[in-house]
């Protein structure tokens, strides 16, 4: 009796436990990642759907002046072990607030691994570190995923 009251705590604590989220050290803004992504931590984050089919990349940057800047970042810097080049955002910027957090949404194609491919990315910097969401979906399939975890990025307080 008592091995099977153990064996369910277990499995509430596990059910509870959100291996779906990241809470970034260097801003405090936290992200939910799509149910059933594979999530890895290094230098960075980064979030992998099942079919492997599109990835979410998740890191914060110090002395960045503005989005754009550190959007650039992930070509110089060796972020992924250095497989991100050439990106290249469309015109288009759109600024919006994600949960009361100033954002600059960007939509353009980068270079991922030595193929070109489409990619959907957030800035969010509030006086501090830029938090950057980076993700390049192989397809359309996980779009509106990749856009509702950058629309769950909060901030520390309650709030934002």
């Amino acid at each position: 009796m008592r091995a099977s009251i153990a064996l369910l705590l277990a499995l509430l604590i596990t059910s509870i436990s959100f291996a779906d989220s990241h809470t970034d050290d260097a801003t405090g803004f936290s992200i939910q990642f799509p149910d059933n992504w594979k999530v890895e931590e290094a230098d960075a984050v980064i979030a992998s759907a099942p079919d492997h089919l599109a990835s979410i990349l998740v890191i914060s940057m110090k002395d960045v002046k503005d989005a754009a800047e550190a959007l650039q970042r992930l070509d110089r810097n060796d972020v992924m072990g250095n497989q991100i080049k050439t990106v290249r955002p469309d015109e288009k910027v759109l600024s919006k607030n994600i949960n009361g957090l100033p954002a600059k949404l960007f939509t353009g194609t980068a270079n991922i691994a030595n193929v070109k491919i489409s990619f959907v990315a957030a800035v969010v910097q509030d006086r501090g570190p830029a938090f950057v969401v980076f993700a390049f979906p192989a397809n359309n399939a996980h779009l509106k995923r990749i856009v509702t975890s950058i629309e769950s990025i909060r901030g520390p307080g309650s709030d934002k």
